[in-house]
């Protein structure tokens, strides 16, 4: 799960952007609190929720 603010991953992916680093894929999902259960329960959803680049929070349960 992404730790930092969203302003902060707004502004990392901008400068990824930027970069013109186009040779990479940057998959990014917003997982709340039932996804992160799911995941602990079900190993294949668990392995696509671990293939993405970042898993931001999707709601206050998720932050907390």
């Amino acid at each position: 799960m992404y730790n930092g603010s969203i302003e902060t991953a707004v502004n990392e992916m901008l400068l990824q952007l930027e970069s013109g680093d186009m040779h990479s894929n940057r998959c990014i999902s917003a997982t709340g609190a039932h996804g992160i259960i799911e995941a602990q329960y079900n190993p294949p959803f668990r392995e696509i929720l671990q293939s993405f680049y970042w898993n931001l929070p999707d709601g206050m349960p998720t932050v907390w």
